[in-house]
């Protein structure tokens, strides 16, 4: 029940917070679509005017009007938003109900924050699978230009399901089984990725060899009998 969270803002949480000096606001969900969250950080803000806040938001809803609503405009030191590419139409594919525009502009006001120095660390989340590591090279580019560092992790197996599990296989593009495989370790191997220092990736990712020319024939045969030719 929110209300009864809401009842803890004032005699438990906002003590707790005394001699807090960085807020972490990490929600399992979109920071900003939480109403309680929202009541909890602007009270956090109002009460203690010195704190600071690290958020990680899909960023549709971060805002300058919304920033400045909650009073936390310059109130952020760390902020991680998490999109999928640079490019509309991957970012369309991927993300449902999702608002590349206002993305896209809201970035752009996080970028000023972080060239008036109000940022100290502006990370941009990617999670990379077959669908958008096509658009790593863009998306290094489209970072160097906000300011912004690039944190690259590979989409993740989080569970058991069977049927999640399958649809895990067909987006793994780290993994050297899969068709597009050479494809990746080529753009990771270009010097725009390697060599960028504003690009944290598991070291691994560095050094990757491509696959014997057979060893690609056998992987696009095994993946396409199991997912079909347009699977991607």
């Amino acid at each position: 029940d929110i209300e009864k969270w809401d009842d803890l803002i004032e005699p438990v949480l906002i003590p707790m917070m005394k001699n807090a000096k960085l807020v972490t606001v990490n929600v399992a969900g979109e920071v900003f679509i939480s109403e309680h969250s929202k009541k909890l950080i602007k009270r956090i803000a109002e009460v203690y005017p010195d704190i600071k806040f690290a958020i990680i938001t899909n960023g549709i809803l971060c805002s300058e009007e919304n920033l400045k609503k909650l009073g936390i405009a310059d109130k952020i030191q760390d902020i991680r938003i998490s999109i999928p590419s640079c490019i509309e139409e991957t970012y369309n594919k991927i993300v449902r109900n999702g608002n590349f525009q206002k993305v896209m502009k809201n970035l752009e006001y996080i970028s000023e924050l972080k060239n008036q120095g109000l940022i100290k660390i502006f990370h941009i989340n990617y999670v990379l699978s077959s669908m958008n590591y096509k658009d790593l090279i863009p998306m290094a580019e489209f970072a160097k230009k906000l300011g912004a560092q690039i944190h690259i992790m590979p989409v993740q197996d989080m569970g058991q399901n069977t049927k999640f599990l399958q649809q895990f296989e067909k987006y793994s593009i780290v993994d050297p089984t899969h068709p597009e495989y050479n494809n990746f370790v080529k753009i990771m191997n270009n010097p725009i990725i390697r060599d960028n220092n504003d690009i944290m990736i598991n070291e691994s990712f560095k050094h990757l060899k491509p696959l014997s020319f057979f060893a690609v024939l056998k992987n696009k045969y095994n993946f396409y009998k199991k997912f079909g030719k347009k699977a991607e």
